[in-house]
């Protein structure tokens, strides 16, 4: 199948472009041009204010819908009239025809990858279980995620240290007065996950209820490297649908 991608031009390097250079990488026979190539079998408008008639299958990427102005009418006209169309996220979705749309996912090129993320877990294990340290090890299970742990281990001049070499740091204790690597690592500006927890929720953090709850959100912080092979594959099966 021969897909076109019609984006902006070269020389304006807007952040579409990269998205749609992104997708041709892992979809053979797709191309990104500046216009519509009406010997294609599909083409693609990322974003949908470049679309134009053509006569081959179109779909278009729709970024959100503007509060006011002409471009309204343009986002409202262009769902009306392409094929199939991909909203960048679910409040889009919910203002294009839901009989012909679906969410398509935007990654991080891969020059903004790391090796790993660095996830951080204060304290060591008691008899009592309140710091639930066994959950460490089903963090570490997540691919792309390195925690590292203090264990107690180490001193207490050294943590502003510790805290700098972290993404985030976590909170995964079930009862606690405080816990003090809360505040510490907020002020080294290091963002904290957290359950509801001592004062935990009386600072800037991101919440959690149920461990579940924690590996999902770290799930989604660990960005795969291939995480723009299934975006690819979604907007490929699509397009083989409707040029049948």
């Amino acid at each position: 199948m021969k897909l076109n991608i019609v984006t902006e031009k070269e020389s304006q390097r807007w952040s579409l472009l990269y998205d749609a250079e992104n997708l041709v990488e892992w979809m053979p026979g797709a191309v990104v041009a500046d216009k519509p190539d009406p010997t294609a079998d599909v083409n693609m408008f990322v974003n949908y204010a470049l679309y134009e008639p053509v006569d081959t299958v179109t779909t278009a990427m729709f970024t959100h819908l503007e509060h006011e102005g002409s471009l309204v009418d343009t986002f409202l006209d262009v769902a009306e009239a392409v094929d199939w169309c991909f909203a960048m996220c679910q409040k889009t979705l919910w203002q294009l025809p839901p009989e012909k749309s679906s969410i398509l996912t935007v990654w991080p090129s891969q020059q903004f990858y790391r090796s790993h993320l660095n996830i951080g877990v204060c304290g060591r294990d008691y008899k009592s279980g309140r710091k639930r340290m066994d959950w460490v090890d089903e963090l570490r299970a997540i691919p792309g995620v390195l925690v590292i742990t203090t264990d107690g281990k180490i001193p207490w001049l050294d943590m502003p240290g510790y805290y700098d070499s972290l993404d985030y740091l976590v909170v995964i204790s079930e009862n606690e007065g405080g816990p003090k690597p809360v505040v510490e690592a907020l002020a080294r500006g290091v963002p904290v996950i957290a359950p509801d927890v001592g004062y935990c929720w009386d600072f800037p953090v991101l919440r959690y209820r149920t461990k579940d709850g924690l590996l999902d959100i770290v799930r989604r912080l660990a960005v795969p490297r291939d995480a723009w092979a299934a975006t690819a594959q979604h907007v490929m099966e699509t397009h083989r649908e409707l040029a049948g």
